[in-house]
């Protein structure tokens, strides 16, 4: 039963083709870098969606619940763009109490990714969070880069330190080159 659910978590994240040259190529929900929102919700409904706005007034991050294989999508998009451009896309699936399966998802994942951009430079790490009400809380990043146009695709699983109110999540992510700078400051 294990495989079958993997192979189905596979098949419907390999909606981002079998081979990439370009960030713009991938899709997460049959959604790209470059699009616009416009083209998937009313106005009325962007305007309707919860949102985080970045202290350096660059982005807005805009979420959308999901009738696909995640439970939400987040969408970066330029504040005052009224086209709604997305720079940055990515799915969420909630892990809860379930952190190991979040892993494993993430690894099968990447083993995927790998042979989907074969060229992208490659990297993990583990970080903690600064903020004191996350405590214990640590996110374990893979990262993809575009080298040539500095695009990237992130894939994550966060671990929340228990005494919070967040559930361990894993995400999928495709950022455009604006979207790498912005975060690289």
């Amino acid at each position: 039963m294990k495989k079958i659910i993997i192979i189905i978590i596979l098949i419907s994240f390999t909606q981002i083709q079998l081979k990439a040259e370009s960030i713009k190529d991938l899709e997460i929900e049959g959604i790209s870098i470059g699009d616009s929102l416009l083209d998937f919700y009313s106005k009325s409904e962007i305007l309707n969606f919860p949102k985080t706005t970045y202290d350096r007034g660059v982005f807005n991050v805009l979420y959308s619940k999901s009738n696909g294989i995640y439970e939400e999508l987040g969408f970066h998009v330029k504040i005052n763009d009224k086209k709604y451009i997305i720079h940055s896309i990515k799915g969420i699936k909630k892990f809860e109490n379930r952190f190991q399966r979040c892993m494993r998802f993430k690894e099968e994942v990447i083993k995927e990714i790998s042979t989907i951009l074969p060229d992208a430079n490659f990297d993990h790490d583990t970080v903690g969070y600064q903020d004191k009400k996350m405590k214990n809380s640590k996110a374990h990043v893979s990262e993809y880069f575009f080298p040539s146009e500095k695009g990237v695709v992130r894939l994550w699983c966060t671990q929340y330190d228990k005494n919070t109110r967040f559930t361990d999540e894993g995400s999928v992510s495709i950022g455009s080159e604006d979207y790498v700078k912005f975060f690289r400051k």
